[in-house]
């Protein structure tokens, strides 16, 4: 609490917004861009959220860019696809509401300076089987940004992690990374890294603290603030939401809490609660995490300021939580050593590929290594059975160097580095590195052996890893056996350990089509609207494909836009 000594400063706006990544910077540029007075309050000193750490993708079905490609898509599909998501949770209000306004904000973002979006082809829907999936039709990521646009800002926003960044801070964007990864062996692919390399260069010589030269959800962040800012949009940061208020049966404003005082600020037209969720809070992991998931073992992919502010403060005011089967999305993590402590990497994209295998403590494989992140993470709680889980991913040398190793970059790169650190454990057969990862070695040499059998002869009998349209197209192509499957058997041997982890809480408020909180009676908020992860999972606690935190989080930020403006302006209420 704020000392009651410090001053009250009394604040005056159209519509507040609790939170500065996607859903709420979205939601400030489409109020502001209407002619309302936008106030964003940050609880961190920094600004961007989860989503400045993240890949950006947004999952935008029936887009212009679909379109353009010649790439079929319709609402009733992507409808039919939500519905087997959602499964006993599906709200088809809401989920119509979605997939109605969410190529009209794409649209929008565009048009008032926000990024462009390109289409990610090669992203599929997760489940190509269920009912209206889309191969490549629906996952957009976000251009690049020039980060000197943002002038004195660009120190406060929020980086991303530092493992997913080069030579001192140069960010690759997700499309250009299959393009660096060939600029050893492709005249094109070596002129291209070249000038991204120089670039960076000019930038460090220049006095940057990083690259200028962002991109994926660090550039979404910027290019949506920008467009707000330019629009008269008032960001505050280290400024922690500590009330609502209610005034006339509808939210009338907040009282918010900072080092200098406190903020009581009064909305005419209401509140966008855009928090993040709260993977944040110890105890809001214990009230709906699983246990396995719970402790400091469990690596976060969020600010730690990142607590569920709005959604306590929301439910003791009578709104309604919703928590379906899985509260989180989910995503295997490494922990990797740095400088000033440990910070968490999410496994993507090396598992699919041929010359990686999964095991647990005993030395066992359990689960497809090419399967979603979320599932991943799923068959390692089931795995652990309410213990801590203990997981592995192994490689041979050739993966490691053609592929990487969570945040061991591939050839050319050093490995040196990750091995000295200890997050990267070599060793020069398989009993040798199960006795540095403390892995019964007799078991881990039978599973590798039997793994290596089944992979040379192009099939996995035991998980049926590689035999999906879905796995084969987060394989490898170039891949000479399979795109999923290759034995380990080319010394050394490298492993990295492991742990559940999380890119957001998918457990969140109830809301209606036009992105009001809901009591328990079901009844709305007036004034109180809700976004992203703050939001209950439009998926009902599944994670079907790439992008549909930010797609749905971008979305219903636009929507709660319009939802407040249309309502009638509040006069002289108790806190103006």
């Amino acid at each position: 609490m704020n000392d009651p000594g410090l001053p009250v400063e009394r604040v005056v706006c159209d519509v507040l917004v609790v939170g500065s990544g996607a859903a709420g910077l979205t939601a400030a540029l489409t109020a502001a861009a209407q002619g309302l007075s936008v106030t964003v309050i940050e609880k961190s000193a920094l600004w961007g959220g989860t989503t400045a750490l993240s890949e950006g993708m947004v999952w935008v079905p029936g887009s212009r860019q679909a379109g353009e490609a010649g790439v079929r898509d319709t609402i009733d599909d992507a409808l039919a696809y939500v519905e087997r998501a959602a499964g006993p949770l599906f709200e088809p209000a809401r989920a119509r509401a979605f997939l109605e306004a969410a190529p009209r904000m794409l649209a929008f973002v565009e048009a008032v300076g926000g990024p462009r979006f390109t289409l990610a082809t090669s992203s599929m829907d997760y489940h190509p089987d269920w009912p209206g999936a889309s191969r490549g039709a629906r996952s957009l990521i976000p251009g690049v940004f020039d980060a000197r646009r943002l002038g004195g800002r660009f120190g406060t926003l929020r980086r991303p992690l530092a493992s997913t960044m080069v030579f001192g801070g140069m960010t690759i964007p997700s499309g250009e990374l299959s393009i660096m990864r060939r600029a050893h062996r492709s005249p094109a692919a070596a002129w291209h890294a070249a000038g991204l390399l120089a670039r960076h260069a000019l930038d460090r010589a220049a006095g940057h603290a990083r690259g200028t030269r962002i991109a994926n959800g660090n550039g979404l962040a910027a290019a949506l603030a920008s467009a707000g800012w330019a629009r008269g949009v008032r960001l505050l940061t280290q400024t922690r939401l500590a009330a609502l208020h209610l005034y006339a049966g509808r939210i009338c404003g907040v009282t918010a809490a900072t080092h200098q005082g406190t903020l009581e600020i009064s909305t005419r037209r209401g509140v966008v609660l855009a928090g993040g969720g709260f993977s944040g809070s110890a105890a809001m992991r214990r009230r709906f995490f699983p246990p396995g998931a719970q402790d400091d073992a469990h690596v976060r992919i969020v600010p730690e300021s990142i607590e569920g502010d709005g959604l306590a403060l929301a439910e003791a005011m009578g709104a309604r939580i919703v928590a379906g089967p899985s509260k989180a999305s989910w995503a295997p993590a490494s922990q990797v050593p740095l400088a000033d402590g440990v910070e968490g990497f999410p496994h993507f994209m090396e598992r699919q590929k041929p010359g990686f295998i999964a095991v647990n403590a005993k030395g066992r494989r359990f689960v497809n290594e090419a399967t979603s992140y979320s599932l991943f993470v799923q068959a390692m709680l089931a795995d652990a059975q309410g213990q801590e889980p203990a997981c592995w991913l192994l490689a041979d040398r050739p993966a490691l160097r053609r592929h990487g190793l969570g945040a061991v970059p591939p050839f050319p790169l050093r490995i040196a580095p990750w091995l000295r650190s200890g997050y990267l454990i070599e060793a020069a057969d398989m009993p040798t590195l199960a006795a540095r990862t403390g892995i019964d070695a007799a078991t881990l040499s039978a599973t590798v052996a039997a793994f290596n059998h089944h992979a040379h002869e192009g099939h996995d009998p035991a998980f049926g890893r590689g035999s999906s349209a879905i796995d084969r197209a987060y394989g490898d192509p170039a891949g000479r056996r399979h795109p999923n499957l290759g034995p380990l058997e080319t010394p050394p041997f490298y492993a990295v350990r492991l742990h559940t982890g999380d890119i957001g809480s998918l457990a969140g408020l109830a809301s209606d089509a036009n992105a009001l909180v809901l009591r328990d009676d079901g009844e709305p908020i007036t004034g109180l609207c809700v976004a992203g992860n703050d939001a209950a999972s439009l998926f009902g606690g599944t994670y079907p494909a790439g992008g549909i935190t930010l797609g749905p989080a971008m979305t219903f930020g636009w929507i709660a836009a319009h939802t407040l403006a249309a309502l009638e302006p509040l006069g002289t209420t108790p806190y103006a």
